[in-house]
């Protein structure tokens, strides 16, 4: 939905909205909507949630094509041939916690090439939850 205050588009979870009513007034937000590709919008966000949105380049493991084109779609993705065991993704995504979650799910499969920060951030992640059982 837009949020007129803010001016630009937000998530909304449909099952937490209560008290919905009709107001009669014109809805604001047209144009951006316009511009909205819904489908690179949904291949960047994990689970709704948003961050810095980065380029990101990612090396995997070939048996994860399939989950890497599910998940980013094949239009404004480079997928490139590493080597006869990976593969490399250049993808746009709102770089979170959920995103380093999605990561975490694929384990030592999948690796952060580029950029540094969202490596190094990544890292800072993983320390954070091992602390949790130290």
């Amino acid at each position: 939905g837009y949020d007129e205050k803010m001016k630009k588009i937000l998530n909304y979870r449909i099952d937490r909205i209560k008290d919905v009513e009709l107001i009669g007034e014109a809805r604001s937000g047209e144009e951006e909507f316009k511009a909205l590709d819904m489908e690179s919008y949904l291949n960047e966000h994990f689970s709704m949630y948003h961050g810095k949105k980065e380029h990101v380049t990612l090396r995997a493991v070939n048996v994860l094509l399939d989950s890497f084109i599910d998940r980013f779609g094949t239009r404004n993705v480079i997928y490139t041939t590493d080597d006869e065991r990976h593969f490399t993704a250049r993808v746009s995504v709102s770089v979170s916690e959920q995103f380093y979650g999605w990561l975490c799910g694929l384990g030592s499969k999948v690796r952060i090439e580029s950029p540094a920060s969202v490596s190094e951030d990544f890292k800072a992640y993983l320390s954070k939850i091992q602390r949790l059982y130290e």
